[in-house]
């Protein structure tokens, strides 16, 4: 037995002798086991602590004495690493980094004097393992669970700030999609392709003010870069080839006034970086994403020609009628298929009548489903939505054919029914497996554009172990019988006692 072969191994020798007398064993063995079981009770299951979507704050107060874990909602990619700070007390993130990466010492001049001076020390906050973390996907959100345990455990009477570093903020596409417009216009239009040009830089820009939300230590820095205004007035020798300002260019606001010059040259080296970048790098991505939506769109005008016509109509009558009157079908094992659904195949038919002579580009490019006619269309962006949309018609069509198919036999004007549905699902097939490739080759743009680096962003949360609950308190705090026992204030507002 486990427990008395570990009972043995615990034992020291000098009591092994008496192992063989009758009853001592179990009663050792007995012992061992319920000594182990106080020290080491079963497991309770950690609890998960939420953090409210709109305030970023925990549900409750974080445990310092016990594992958890800590839930959030967050962006569909996986966090290239989380830190944990702990902030040094009353004081905010960035007062906590300031104190923490710089030191005061003194230092005496030629003459003897003191004098007190700052410089710069390390400072290595706390990352959490990568084994610690991840991310599970819930209907449509996308949640990050960190498990605090073991090296994270918290200290008690603490505030904590968490930062959680991605690669690419999620609008990051939008700086490249304009660097793209900006490139695909004729090599003469260099004031157009600098204006969109400056619309990439806005973007950009406007992603390096949101990450500097937690702290300004972190995230973005915003490029400094000439604005609309003077792109318009500039002359075509200020512009590089590709739209981007020349290092040279300067701004001087008030003629003959040297004071009032302004140069871009750390803004102009960032972003003809990005377009570099974009050249190399994203622009045959974009390219091939424009190939395939060409691609879809000529199939999906194909599909259209060779869709239901108006001959399609007496035949789908006549399957309907055979499916509702022919009493062979009722005793098909197969009856359950056709009807377990509110009648979805009968729904099916009259969707597909209602679409003899219509324009139906939405259902073959999968924007919406075919039994869905009042539906709020699909975003074109959603690719994934689209894919599903599409897997849904071929569900029901799939059905109507396979009725199609038993009853054939009784209609064999039906087997031209067969044939429009054969070629229809056909279509809808190719559409699928060419929104498939689109889906890849995002994939391929996201990374492209994440492993840029220039965009790599920081998402903050936090919480605290103050305890505030007397009751709470005074189980984790030891009180002496004796001696003298002062109270002195503690916590963020000298409110814990």
């Amino acid at each position: 037995m486990f427990v008395s072969a570990l009972a043995l191994n615990l034992l020291p020798p000098y009591a092994m002798k008496h192992v063989s007398q009758p009853g001592l064993f179990q009663k050792l063995a007995g012992l061992l086991v319920f000594l182990f079981t106080l020290s080491h009770p079963s497991p309770a299951q950690p609890k998960i602590i939420t953090i409210d979507t709109l305030t970023g704050v925990p549900s409750e107060t974080l445990p310092f004495h016990r594992p958890f874990f800590l839930k959030l909602l967050t962006r569909k990619d996986n966090p290239v690493a989380i830190s944990l700070f702990d902030h040094k007390r009353n004081k905010t993130l960035d007062e906590t980094i300031i104190e923490r990466t710089q030191e005061r010492i003194v230092i005496y001049d030629a003459d003897g004097n003191p004098k007190t001076v700052s410089r710069p020390k390390n400072y290595n906050p706390r990352r959490i393992p990568e084994d610690y973390f991840f991310i599970r996907k819930e209907g449509e959100k996308a949640y990050l669970y960190i498990n605090f345990r073991d090296n994270v455990a918290l200290q008690p009477s603490t505030q904590y700030t968490i930062a959680i570093y991605y690669k690419a903020h999620p609008d990051a596409p939008k700086v490249f999609r304009y660097l793209h417009k900006a490139d695909s216009l004729p090599a003469t239009s260099l004031k157009a392709r600098a204006l969109l040009i400056r619309k990439a830089v806005d973007e950009y820009n406007k992603i390096a003010e949101k990450s500097k939300k937690g702290s300004v230590y972190f995230g973005m820095t915003r490029l400094s870069y000439p604005d609309s205004a003077k792109l318009v007035t500039a002359s075509g020798t200020d512009f590089e080839s590709s739209g981007v300002v020349k290092s040279s260019f300067k701004w001087i606001p008030v003629a003959g006034n040297p004071g009032s010059l302004t140069t871009y040259d750390s803004g102009i080296i960032d972003v003809k970086a990005l377009a570099d970048y974009h050249q190399k790098n994203v622009k045959p991505l974009f390219k091939a994403d424009s190939t395939l939506k060409k691609t879809l769109d000529s199939a999906v005008q194909v599909s259209r020609r060779t869709s239901f016509h108006s001959s399609s109509r007496p035949l789908l009558d006549t399957l309907g009628w055979l499916f509702l009157n022919y009493d062979t079908l009722s005793a098909s094992k197969l009856r359950d298929m056709f009807t377990h659904d509110n009648n979805r195949v009968l729904r099916t038919l009259e969707q597909l009548k209602s679409l003899i002579g219509q324009t139906h580009d939405d259902i073959l490019g999968g924007l919406r489903p075919l039994l869905c006619e009042f539906c709020v269309n699909t975003n074109k962006s959603n690719l994934d939505g689209r894919i599903k949309n599409i897997e849904e018609t071929v569900a029901d069509l799939n059905r109507v054919r396979l009725l199609n198919q038993l009853l054939v036999l009784q209609k064999t004007t039906l087997a031209d029914l067969d044939r429009q549905l054969t070629q229809l699902l056909t279509d809808l097939a190719f559409n699928r497996a060419v929104l498939k490739k689109m889906v890849d080759n995002q994939t391929k743009i996201n990374k492209a554009i994440a492993d840029n680096g220039s965009f790599m962003t920081t998402d903050f949360t936090g919480g605290d172990t103050y305890i505030f609950n007397f009751e709470t308190r005074t189980k984790h705090s030891l009180v002496p019988d004796f001696g003298l026992v002062s109270d002195f204030p503690l916590g963020r507002a000298a409110t814990i006692y």
